[in-house]
Parts: C-alpha cells; structure tokens; sequence
C-alpha cells in the first residue's frame, strides 16, 4: 500500500500510520458496546489494565518495567496503586528468607560446632 507507519504509533489511531489519536472515548465506548453485546455488564476497559498490571505484578515482573508499560514516569505510582499485590510478595519473600535462616534441626545426642 506504500504507507510507512510513524516510528512511535498510537495503539488506537484514526489515520493509517498511526499519528493521530482517536478521541480518547473512543476505545472505551466501543469496548462498552462489546460488552453489553456479550454480557459483560461489570467488565471495563480500564479494568483490564489493572488486570494486567496486577497478574504481571503477582508474577514478579519488576516494577519498573510494568510502570513503563503503565505510563507511569514515576515508579512509586505504580507501588502505591498495586501494594495489595506486593503484599502478597512481600510475605512470599519473608516465607523463604525463613526457611533459608532456619537453625538446622538439632537430633538428640548430635553435637553442634
């Protein structure tokens, strides 16, 4: 078609190369009417950036990088946004720090050194 895309694309864009937004409701209104077509009546758009951000989160992608993919420029946005996941980790971590600080088991008559 000899048309060259634009070097940083919008994900949802109104010309063919991918340099002019569309109205930012757009995405959101469509999604709606999906939605509503298969019974999605609780299901939002913005749900489901919050869905990924929270399972790659829970998967132990650093927060860095799901703070880029969020948009966030700064990463203490991202931490305070999804803490309730990192709480999950943070006793995940405390388990196995534990385990690997355990005194080994002592048996009856065994000299330690």
């Amino acid at each position: 078609m000899g048309l060259r895309l634009v070097s940083n694309p919008y994900l949802f864009y109104s010309e063919p190369d991918g340099s002019l937004p569309v109205h930012p409701d757009s995405p959101s209104k469509l999604f709606r009417r999906l939605g509503d077509k298969f019974g999605w009546r609780e299901l939002h758009l913005h749900g489901l950036r919050h869905f990924t951000a929270t399972q790659l989160v829970a998967a132990g992608m650093d927060i860095r990088t799901v703070a880029g993919l969020l948009g966030h420029a700064d990463a203490s946005v991202t931490l305070k946004v999804y803490s309730h996941v990192l709480e999950a980790k943070n006793q995940e971590a405390a388990s196995i720090m534990g385990a690997l600080l355990r005194p080994p088991i002592q048996l009856e008559g065994e000299r330690v050194e």
